[in-house]
């Protein structure tokens, strides 16, 4: 038996989280002192489950020396919140720099579970609990990297931006609202394409899978130069592809530290099979994360009403 893709969501998952610095629009590096919303960003499958999550955030251990834990004592402990889609911002404020002593980075812990239940975190081994046993316990943990001067701090890129299109169509972001079922009578939009899967179309597990070609683009502003300014690095970019149906061609792309940004990236997206969709049309949605491999996030979402001939 195969294993799904990594870009498969087929159950709510937690794959990224912004830090938003009070009054530092955009940047991704929090300095000593500064207050910090960390915004999680959970995907819902086709059929979504509440969750729930308790937030652990401490100081980072040397993680040359083993596995991510904490230095001390933990900064903040923040109980799971009512059941909801996702999960809500984390506020906390950073340490002082005498407090953090050789502490470069932070350490976020998340327990979480869904259907609802209510997770617990013990803070000694970083082990999740769920009290419905029929729930899943997840750990999720995220290194926040810190700057000690505003002039080497890391902003976030953005994907905002970008041009994605489907199959050479625009695509532009979806609407707040979209019913899972019955979306063909209002589809055929640049924000809620309609794709039609033809009746001899082949499933995504044969050798040649009926496919449509997605596209975005990226730019070279969204790399910083950072390090010596003798001979500073460019970042390169990591970017993840999620998708609640179907099947990705691949559930990664990058764009390295030497790369000219020029030609947009292409992935192929399969469909389920024709007699798994629904005539009336059905949401599917994409959504790509983009790390710039320091600590800085993007995130974009699409979505498409899939109907069948």
């Amino acid at each position: 038996m195969g294993f799904d893709p990594a870009s498969f969501v087929e159950r709510p998952r937690l794959v990224g989280a912004e830090v938003v610095v009070d009054g530092a629009a955009g940047r991704a590096t929090p300095l000593p002192g500064d207050a910090v919303s960390l915004v999680p960003w959970v995907l819902q499958p086709a059929e979504s489950s509440p969750v729930r999550a308790s937030v652990l955030v401490c100081a980072a251990n040397d993680v040359r020396r083993g596995a991510a834990g904490c230095a001390g004592a933990p900064l903040a402990l923040v109980p799971a919140g009512p059941a909801a889609d996702t999960i809500p911002p984390v506020p906390f404020v950073v340490p002082t720099a005498e407090t953090l002593g050789a502490t470069g980075q932070l350490l976020v812990v998340f327990a979480s579970c869904d259907r609802g239940a209510l997770p617990s975190l013990d803070p000694a081994t970083l082990l999740p609990s769920c009290d419905d046993p029929a729930a899943r316990a997840e750990l999720s943990s995220l290194n926040l990297p810190l700057a000690f001067s505003p002039e080497l701090a890391n902003r976030h890129p953005s994907l905002a931006d970008e041009t994605f299109t489907i199959d050479t169509r625009a695509w532009e972001p979806p609407p707040e609202t979209t019913p899972p079922l019955g979306c063909a009578r209002d589809a055929e939009t640049t924000a809620l394409p309609l794709v039609r899967v033809p009746a001899d179309a082949a499933p995504p597990d044969a050798d040649e899978p009926y496919a449509i070609t997605l596209s975005f683009t990226t730019s070279d502003d969204d790399r910083e130069s950072y390090g010596p300014a003798s001979s500073p690095l460019r970042e390169s970019l990591q970017l993840s592809h999620y998708v609640t149906r179907g099947r990705m061609a691949r559930s990664f792309s990058a764009v390295d530290a030497t790369s000219e940004v020029s030609q947009p990236i292409t992935i192929d997206w399969n469909p389920p099979a024709v007699g798994e969709i629904a005539a009336e049309g059905e949401l599917v949605r994409f959504t790509w994360i983009a790390r710039d491999l320091r600590g800085g996030f993007a995130r974009a979402d699409r979505a498409i009403c899939l109907s069948r001939d």
